[in-house]
């Protein structure tokens, strides 16, 4: 990736429990390339997962993070 931030977005998923955090990481890394700057821990068991790449990117791994968790329940 180019180090020109301009290029770069951040997205966001937020998830119940440390299964599906780390369900959630797995699948959205290998769907795209882009980098998790870190799990947000927020009240109530929810963990925000935050990932920064290219905006395609960043939209693909959403998608997969997100549907890969959607049969894990809560």
């Amino acid at each position: 990736m180019p180090k020109n931030n301009a290029f770069f977005r951040t997205g966001f998923m937020r998830r119940k429990g440390f299964v599906a955090v780390f369900e959630a990481i797995d699948s959205a890394c290998k769907a795209a390339n882009v980098e998790v700057l870190g799990p947000e821990k927020l009240g109530r068991r929810y963990i925000t997962v935050i990932v920064k790449g290219y905006v395609a990117a960043v939209k693909a791994a959403i998608e997969s993070g997100t549907a890969k968790v959607e049969g894990l329940g809560k």
